[in-house]
């Protein structure tokens, strides 16, 4: 079986870009260390200035890890750079009913306007902050019906 990493490392290849693995293990604290405190992967096209850093997982794992860049002070610097993106690519294996199951990509692109400031990211996407503002993603469950 084939890490996300691994997978996104190949894919992005296949699209032309350059790109590295640029989190690391680190033994003594038994921890993944990701560049700037986000990054797995970075990636570049020569014919492009854009500068792609990603954070890959499995889809289980999205929501986790897109909350905790969420409040990432660097992830703030990195995207006020021009030409400077942040993606989290998430893998699941799929497939219909009777089919061969395939490795399936999602693509969530974060913007500089989504990020919350430390320590005020909510629990989960579409829940509401404590100052009451809407956090991106899917509208909360309850949102339209009663609470009864």
């Amino acid at each position: 079986m084939t890490t996300p990493a691994a997978r996104s490392l190949r894919y992005l290849r296949q699209l032309g870009y350059r790109a590295e693995s640029v989190a690391r293990w680190v033994p003594r604290a038994q921890r993944r260390r990701h560049l700037y405190g986000f990054a797995d992967i970075v990636a570049t096209r020569m014919e492009s200035p854009e500068l792609m850093a990603l954070q890959v997982t499995t889809s289980r794992n999205a929501a986790a890890r897109l909350r905790k860049v969420m409040t990432e002070p660097r992830l703030r610097l990195w995207l006020r750079l021009p030409a400077h993106t942040f993606e989290v690519w998430a893998w699941a294996k799929r497939a219909r009913a009777g089919k061969r199951k395939v490795w399936v990509l999602t693509r969530r692109a974060v913007l500089s306007q989504e990020l919350y400031p430390p320590g005020k990211a909510p629990a989960m996407l579409g829940e509401r902050t404590d100052d009451g503002t809407a956090c991106p993603g899917p509208p909360s469950p309850t949102k339209g019906r009663s609470n009864r």
